[in-house]
């Protein structure tokens, strides 16, 4: 039989054991809150980066680490910066553009790109400038559509001069020139 004092102490235990874990679930929660509400205030949440040999962009969320970009776009102020020092402001001379996601060979769905480029900027030198999958990976962000890496993905785009174009997304013969002042235009190589 057990006396009243280990009984007792057995409760006192458990009581303890009680009070200890609702402290550290309240202050687990407590820092997770404050630890979000940091991330938030300093811009974390809404900014992602393009590292080289990657093919998609990373939250800046979820980096915890030192890492090399290349790019870094920020979602509400819908600007790509080159990381290596950024010193002009550019926008795409495309008169109007929309992306065509092949899901397969009859179906094909069409989003519009015009809303995100009226916004757009890039700021860059004039030695580095985007891909068209680095623009398609923005607009993913912007208007948070994500596709297959299997689906075929083109966007069509008529320029200044009114003339219409297909690309493919993953066309790596393609890149994006300067045009004047402040335009970037679609070159081949």
């Amino acid at each position: 039989m057990t006396s009243i004092k280990t009984i007792f102490f057995v409760k006192l235990l458990s009581i303890w054991n009680w009070l200890w874990d609702s402290f550290y679930s309240i202050k687990s929660r407590v820092n997770g809150f404050i630890s979000h509400l940091s991330l938030y205030f300093n811009n974390d949440t809404h900014t992602w980066l393009f590292v080289s040999g990657h093919s998609l962009p990373i939250s800046l969320m979820h980096i915890y680490n030192t890492i090399h970009a290349t790019w870094k776009y920020d979602y509400y102020s819908n600007q790509l910066i080159c990381l290596h020092q950024a010193s002009d402001k550019y926008s795409i001379n495309w008169l109007s553009a929309n992306i065509i996601v092949f899901e397969s060979d009859s179906k094909r769905t069409t989003y519009e790109m015009d809303s995100f480029l009226n916004q757009f900027r890039i700021y860059t030198n004039d030695e580095s400038y985007p891909s068209v999958s680095e623009l398609f990976n923005c607009w993913c962000i912007y208007t948070k559509h994500w596709f297959s890496p299997m689906m075929n993905i083109i966007i069509h785009y008529i320029d200044t001069m009114g003339d219409e174009y297909d690309i493919n997304i993953n066309d790596s013969t393609i890149v994006f020139v300067k045009v004047d002042k402040n335009h970037l235009g679609l070159r081949h190589k």
